[in-house]
């Protein structure tokens, strides 16, 4: 009976782990700021500070430094020379046959991604100022046209939220010389959709592999005729 409800603990967290949502924080405030919140943790990704240990400038380091510059040195002269090392006989694949091959790998999970992304818009304000006020008046209501657009599109294929219908505002600054942009957005899934979502890429991407390596199938049955023709 004990392991039972053991059993039933260890389940019971891993389904609220899986239904925890991971954050992202987008802010501008004339600079960028972008954290990652996982519970109460927050975890700045830019701007990134920057960590000085002195074991970066230690001999070895530098050393090491100093053989990475020599070996880009050494590469830059090859190249100038026209003394390059001999590719590899296999003729990698051409752009069209990538973004072809990651269509059809990608066809009908990014709509589930979108699905289970959720976007929360805290505030966005915007001042148009051009220091013309004809200009001023033009320009609002093209950025007024263009942010009900955006948003129209996100909350079409997205899960879009705002708190109130005043967090997003355009407003013409007449007196000012320059525009002014402030803005909160807060990006976020939930773990167990982005574990679906990847067994699902990792499935498709599987399923084509075998595909095209099958002699029976149309797209095998090209590649060794291509393989016989080399």
């Amino acid at each position: 009976m004990l392991i039972l409800w053991i059993l039933l603990a260890a389940l019971l967290l891993l389904f609220l782990i899986l239904m925890l949502r991971i954050r992202v924080v987008l802010r501008y405030d004339e600079k960028i700021r972008l954290d990652l919140y996982i519970l109460f943790f927050r975890i700045p990704l830019y701007p990134r500070r920057k960590k000085v240990s002195p074991s970066q400038y230690t001999y070895h380091r530098y050393q090491k430094r100093l053989r990475k510059e020599q070996k880009k040195r050494a590469g830059k002269k090859r190249k100038r020379r026209g003394d390059v090392l001999p590719a590899s006989h296999k003729k990698p694949p051409s752009l069209r046959a990538r973004i072809a091959y990651f269509i059809r790998l990608f066809d009908g999970i990014y709509h589930r991604f979108l699905r289970a992304f959720r976007i929360d818009v805290a505030y966005l304000r915007i001042d148009v100022a051009t220091g013309d006020a004809a200009k001023t008046a033009v320009l609002t209501g093209i950025v007024s046209q263009s942010v009900a657009y955006l948003c129209a599109i996100l909350d079409a294929h997205t899960n879009l939220r705002h708190a109130s219908s005043a967090s997003i505002s355009v407003r013409p600054d007449y007196v000012g010389q320059q525009s002014r942009v402030r803005g909160k957005f807060m990006f976020s899934i939930r773990i167990l959709s982005l574990v679906g979502i990847g067994l699902r890429l990792c499935y498709r991407y599987l399923q084509s592999r075998l595909y095209t390596n099958n002699p029976m199938t149309i797209n095998g049955g090209q590649e060794r005729v291509r393989k016989q023709a080399e």
